[in-house]
């Protein structure tokens, strides 16, 4: 009888362990997915960045080519 008790004790323990080795891992699953969402929002905010200053630079390289020809043609 001992033994039967022991055992059922044995077995809840293991299955409160495996629940909460379980949410702790789906918590540590979560954190670390969440980070590389940042990690990824931040890449794309310099890469759009970067795009609209060279685009902007671009603008600017165009107008003054168009100012030098509107002179040469003068």
């Amino acid at each position: 009888m001992e033994f039967n008790t022991l055992s059922l004790i044995l077995c809840i323990a293991l299955v409160v362990i495996g629940v909460v080795c379980f949410f702790i891992g789906i918590t540590y699953r979560k954190k670390v997915a969440e980070k590389e969402i940042g990690s990824a929002e931040e890449e794309a905010r310099r890469i759009i960045n970067e795009s609209i200053k060279g685009g902007e630079n671009k603008k600017r390289e165009m107008l003054l080519e168009a100012k030098e020809e509107i002179h040469k043609s003068r």
